[in-house]
């Protein structure tokens, strides 16, 4: 269960790097 939370927090995180970089 831990792993399911911590892949989700990575794509939050990898997308609003990215989003951030974008704008």
């Amino acid at each position: 269960m831990i792993l399911i939370y911590i892949t989700v927090l990575m794509h939050f995180v990898c997308f609003f790097s990215l989003k951030q970089w974008i704008t």
